[in-house]
């Protein structure tokens, strides 16, 4: 039997403010006792998901100690060489500081807005730094063929957008969630099975799986992750994706870098 009652998929998007419904996030889920993948309804009112409207779902469903395993397409970190050059000691340093000089949850401000004014000759200080550095990968996406470092934002740069712009909402979502809500690999390696669970995942491992069907690119993306944790959970198999074969040096590194779900 599952310890959990539903595995959702969320596609993260990094566009516009955090109050702008996307049509690139994407919300699908599982539910244990269903037979099919669907997608998760908008809020009343909305014509697309919204961050503030996913960070909402989230904290809703774990206060109301729901049961979920959701995997959440954006970094939940950054490099160790961040946490360096800004003397951060452990991942919830890494989010207060960067939820401060990047205040992405703030109604109005936009990523690319934000990076141009931190970016520019007139940003004085540490600030300039936070910017990061395109060539800097963390240790769990030079494990993959193909994720991007967190700092690229080159070409489309969907995933530094999507990272930049979901930090704070992670941030605040744990906050307030407190001890219903555990964050892996962060919060331990091993969740209780008592408490709803948010992991980091890279969609384009998964995405090819599942027939794609009538969906968008965006909407196989959130079906995929949500298809993928539901067969890992039935299989038995999710356990040992929660428990990577790192080495005590990689575990470490891990333990602040963050981990993607299903690199093994």
């Amino acid at each position: 039997m599952s310890a959990y009652e539903v595995f959702i998929g969320i596609n993260y998007s990094g566009l516009a403010t955090s109050t702008t419904p996307l049509p690139d996030l994407q919300v699908y889920a599982v539910r244990v006792g269903a037979p099919r993948c669907e997608p998760w309804g908008c809020p009343d009112g909305q014509q697309g998901w919204s961050r503030v409207a996913v960070a909402q779902l989230l904290l809703t469903l774990a206060e109301r100690r729901v049961r979920y395993v959701a995997g959440i397409s954006h970094a939940f970190s950054l490099p160790v060489a961040y946490f360096k050059r800004h003397e951060l000691n452990d991942w919830p340093a890494l989010l207060d500081d960067f939820a401060h000089h990047w205040p992405t949850h703030d109604e109005g401000v936009e990523v690319d807005t934000l990076r141009a004014r931190l970016a520019s000759p007139e940003a004085a200080g540490d600030v300039a730094p936070r910017v990061g550095r395109s060539g800097e990968y963390r240790l769990t996406e030079r494990w993959t063929s193909s994720a991007k470092s967190v700092f690229d934002f080159g070409g489309a740069a969907l995933q530094a957008r999507a990272t930049h712009a979901g930090l704070p909402w992670l941030r605040q979502v744990r906050d307030q969630a407190g001890a219903s809500l555990h964050v892996w690999p962060f919060d331990g390696w091993r969740p209780a099975p008592t408490k709803a669970l948010l992991a980091e995942v890279y969609p384009a491992m998964l995405r090819n799986r599942f027939a794609r069907g009538e969906r968008t690119a965006p909407q196989q993306h959130a079906y995929a992750v949500a298809r993928w944790l539901a067969d890992m959970d039935g299989r038995g198999a999710l356990a040992s994706y929660l428990a990577p074969p790192l080495n005590t040096v990689e575990r470490a590194v891990a333990e602040r870098e963050g981990w993607i779900l299903g690199v093994n």
